[in-house]
Order: structure tokens, then C-alpha cells, then sequence
């Protein structure tokens, strides 16, 4: 079937350029949305302050560990594996 859309009834769109485009779109938007939760406060105390900061803290370092950091370790097993 010539033209088929996805699971979501959207036209199916064959351009990565086209798609690429719509992706960062959609996460600019999404990032603009969250980040009006900002302005509706005027002052966070210093203890909400250092918990924001630990939680991001904590997702940027898992983030890194599971994106970067483990998926190097099975390549250095599996090459020290086959040596």
C-alpha cells in the first residue's frame, strides 16, 4: 500500500531530512513547555535548590554510564575476549 501512514494515523514521510526537522521541532517545543514551569516561581528555597541540582546531577551521571561508559566496557571485553 502506496502512502501508508504509522500506528498513529500520520502520513508516512519518507525524507530524513523531513523527519529530522519534525524531531526537533517536537523536543524544542517540548523543552519550551517544560520550562514554563519556571517562571511561575519567584524563589526556591536553598534546600529545594540542592535537591534540584542532586537529582540532575544523578541523571546526567546515569546518563553517561549507561550511554557512553557501559557500552565501551563490552567492547574492551569482547576485544580482550577474542585476543
Amino acid at each position: 500500500m502506496r502512502g501508508g501512514g504509522d500506528c498513529l494515523g500520520f502520513p508516512a514521510v519518507d525524507s530524513p531530512v523531513l523527519q529530522g526537522s519534525v524531531a526537533g521541532l517536537l523536543a524544542g517545543l517540548a523543552t519550551g513547555i517544560g520550562a514554563l514551569g519556571v517562571y511561575s516561581v519567584r524563589e526556591i528555597s536553598q534546600r529545594a535548590n540542592h535537591v534540584l541540582l542532586s537529582v540532575a546531577a544523578g541523571i546526567m551521571l546515569a546518563a553517561t554510564f549507561f550511554s557512553l561508559l557501559a557500552p565501551g566496557i563490552e567492547v574492551a571485553l569482547a576485544k580482550a575476549g577474542s585476543s
